[in-house]
């Protein structure tokens, strides 16, 4: 908890225009450009706002400095918040899919000890066997969206930019290359502690069907097999041969 009042409510951010470090560089230098935003660029934000549907607000609930139970009717004001978009699916009565947005909105709760303390969303810890990816609460891409992104990258085999034109055109979603890569990544990071699971039901099976076919990955030739026991279904993107199998 803080008792700095500085935070705003905000969702799309953009920075002030400064130089950028080309043109501070010069034409003619040869110092060679790192890759992404340069030192001084202006910044890009979102700007793309929609109504929400419904807001859910974020409470702490002890104080940060005496440890007091913080009461549900004890003052309160948001000082920060974001926007998740996220799918609705329908049923039988109403098939479909529905964009739903929810406002975010975390809580500055005063003590009755006088202190301010703030809601903050959790996050989770980096995943060093998964390019250092960390679980967010605070997050653009709720979990239902999360999950249609992952079936057009895996299921329906499309790029990122491919993914892109398709939210756009049929969600009325405009979503960045770099958010919609960093979505797939959580998402893996989220279901990785179920693959010990599927392992040890696969390699205690009885009766186990395999199968594989090609699966090109930019420039290498890997192979996707398929482990089929009575319970459980295991995709595995490796190399062909024995090794593989054994390695299970």
């Amino acid at each position: 908890g803080s008792s700095d009042r500085r935070g705003g409510v905000g969702y799309a951010e953009t920075a002030a225009a400064g130089p950028s470090a080309g043109a501070a560089a010069g034409a003619g230098s040869t110092q060679k450009r790192k890759p992404g935003k340069q030192p001084g660029a202006p910044g890009v934000g979102r700007t793309q706002v929609f109504e929400a549907h419904t807001t859910e607000l974020h409470r702490p609930a002890v104080c940060a400095v005496c440890g007091r139970a913080l009461a549900a009717d004890a003052p309160a004001l948001p000082y920060t918040g974001f926007q998740s978009l996220d799918l609705q699916w329908g049923d039988p009565a109403a098939p479909g899919l529905r964009l739903w947005v929810v406002d975010h909105r975390h809580l500055e709760v005063t003590c009755t000890c006088g202190h301010h303390t703030r809601a903050h969303a959790a996050q989770g810890e980096a995943d060093p066997t998964l390019a250092q990816v960390q679980l967010r609460e605070w997050r653009l891409v709720g979990p239902g969206l999360a999950t249609l992104l992952v079936a057009l990258s895996l299921r329906f085999r499309m790029s990122r930019a491919r993914i892109r034109e398709f939210l756009d055109a049929w969600l009325g979603v405009r979503l960045s290359i770099g958010t919609i890569h960093q979505t797939l990544h959580e998402a893996a990071a989220a279901v990785a502690p179920a693959e010990a699971t599927l392992l040890a039901d696969v390699q205690g099976s009885g009766l186990l069907h395999a199968d594989e076919t090609s699966w090109p990955q930019h420039d290498r030739r890997l192979w996707l097999w398929v482990f089929i026991s009575t319970t459980t279904t295991l995709y595995v993107i490796a190399g062909r041969g024995k090794a593989t199998v054994t390695r299970l």
